[in-house]
């Protein structure tokens, strides 16, 4: 059953890396103005990051 999890949490890493990498690469952000830029403030805000229940993405695979 190990086995199993970790090659379950292997795969999920493998996601997230390659998640982060596209996230990487989106042109585009720069270019928003100030709306744009608060808009995606607010959609980024939860109450679980308004809570501090979160751990950033670059502290777990130190990109």
């Amino acid at each position: 059953m190990s086995q199993a999890l970790l090659k379950k949490m292997d795969h999920i890493e493998e996601l997230l890396l390659e998640i982060k990498a596209k996230m990487d690469n989106f042109m585009g952000f720069d270019e928003l103005g100030e709306d744009e830029r608060r808009e995606v403030e607010l959609l980024r805000r939860d109450r679980e990051v308004e809570r501090g229940d979160y751990v950033e993405f670059d502290e777990i695979f130190g990109a």
